[in-house]
């Protein structure tokens, strides 16, 4: 349930900032916040420390999001909707790795 929901979520989140800032922008901020997401999905819910890769990877992620959309205006609002749409992505990438650990090979 908690993957359909944030399946869900995702969508609205996605395509209301889409309408508010544009496919480009609301598509690289949605992105670009995915693995800053995924690592605190780790800490919080696995409690695993981030490791230094994903510290570099998270870093070259946010300069690529200054550097390409630096000069984008962006309302608070459709920041928001990226922010939370991006961290829905990992949570659903989560539920189904949840999901498909304990169940037997399909092949």
């Amino acid at each position: 349930m908690i993957g359909a929901a944030a399946v869900v979520a995702f969508q609205l989140g996605y395509f209301a900032a889409v309408d508010r800032a544009g496919a480009g922008t609301a598509t690289m901020l949605t992105i670009g916040i995915g693995p800053l997401a995924a690592g605190l999905l780790d800490v919080v819910v696995h409690r695993r420390p981030p490791s230094h890769r994903w510290a570099t990877g998270v870093l070259v992620a946010l300069v690529g999001i200054g550097c390409i959309g630096g000069a984008a205006t962006v309302d608070v609002a459709a920041l928001g909707l990226c922010a939370g749409a991006g961290a829905c992505f990992p949570v659903y990438g989560d539920s189904i790795r949840r999901l498909t650990t304990d169940r037997p090979p399909l092949a």
